[in-house]
C-alpha cells in the first residue's frame, strides 16, 4: 500500500512540475508578443500583411511597397544567413508556411553583429521591423523525381525501369527585398 501511495505521490509531482514549466514557457512566449507589439506600435508598422493571401504582387506592393510603411516580419521567421556583400550587409531568411515570403533585408554592420550574437534558432521570438523597396512573385520551383515504368515480362514477373524527370512548375511565393530598420530576437 505505501508502495502505491509514493508512486502516486512522485505522479503527481511529475504532472505539476510539467504543467508549471508549460505555463512558465507560455508566460515567456506571451512577454515576446508584446515586446514585438510594442516595437510595432512605436513604428506604426503594418503587422499581420502576412495572412491576406493575395493572389498578386500588386496587391503586396499597394499595401507597403507603395505606401511608404514599415512592415513587420514575425511568423514563423526563419534567418538562414547573414553576409556582407560588396561593403554592405545583409540577413536572408523565410516567414510564414503558406505563401512562404522569402526576404533579404540590407542591415547596418551593428545589427549585424547584435544579431550574430542572439539566439535566433528559436522561430517565435523574433520581430523584424522593415522597409520593403520591393516585392516578386517566385515563378518557377524546379524538382526532379525518380520513378519506375514497370513492364510484365512472364505471368509473374515484372521488370522495372527507373527513369527520372524535371518537374517546373509556378509558386505562390513571394520574395521580399528592402532594409532592417529595427528587430527584437529574445535573448538566450
Amino acid at each position: 500500500m505505501t508502495k502505491l501511495l509514493t508512486v502516486c505521490s512522485i505522479l503527481i509531482l511529475f504532472i505539476s512540475c510539467e504543467e508549471k514549466k508549460k505555463k512558465k514557457e507560455q508566460a515567456e512566449i506571451d512577454i515576446v508578443k508584446v515586446e514585438i507589439q510594442k516595437m510595432a506600435e512605436k513604428y506604426d508598422a503594418i503587422q499581420d500583411w502576412d495572412t491576406l493571401d493575395f493572389d498578386y504582387t500588386i496587391q503586396y506592393q499597394d499595401l507597403f511597397s507603395d505606401s511608404n510603411r514599415l512592415i513587420l516580419i514575425d511568423k514563423y521567421v526563419d534567418i538562414t544567413d547573414i553576409k556582407k556583400d560588396r561593403n554592405k550587409y545583409y540577413i536572408s531568411g523565410n516567414s510564414n508556411f503558406y505563401p512562404t515570403f522569402y526576404f533579404r533585408l540590407e542591415c547596418e554592420k551593428s545589427q549585424i553583429y547584435s544579431l550574430m550574437n542572439m539566439d535566433i534558432s528559436y522561430r517565435s521570438n523574433i520581430g523584424l521591423i522593415s522597409k520593403i523597396t520591393s516585392v516578386k512573385k517566385l515563378v518557377i520551383l524546379l524538382g526532379s523525381e525518380i520513378d519506375y515504368d514497370y513492364k510484365q515480362t512472364g505471368e509473374d514477373s515484372y521488370e522495372t525501369n527507373p527513369y527520372s524527370y524535371l518537374q517546373i512548375q509556378g509558386t505562390d511565393d513571394f520574395l521580399l527585398t528592402g532594409k532592417l530598420i529595427d528587430f527584437y530576437i529574445k535573448s538566450k
